[in-house]
């Protein structure tokens, strides 16, 4: 939620938050979950844009609401 969502503060810079998410994968994340609620449809675009070129069996994506 603190990815895309101002409830912590301002937003971080998407090219922070795309390597936070490249870590999270590189270092074994198999399953990402985001929300509509956390700010329309901002984390669903910046995971795409971090998993675009990775192999797509690679993570689970569930999204909620």
């Amino acid at each position: 939620m603190s990815l895309t969502a101002s409830a912590y503060g301002l937003a971080k810079p998407e090219q922070d938050m795309i390597k936070i998410i490249h870590h999270a994968v590189k270092s074994g994340i198999t399953h990402l979950d985001t929300s509509d609620c956390y700010g329309s449809h901002a984390n669903e675009i910046l995971i795409g844009k971090a998993l675009k070129g990775l192999e797509r069996g690679s993570v689970q994506l569930a999204t909620k609401l």
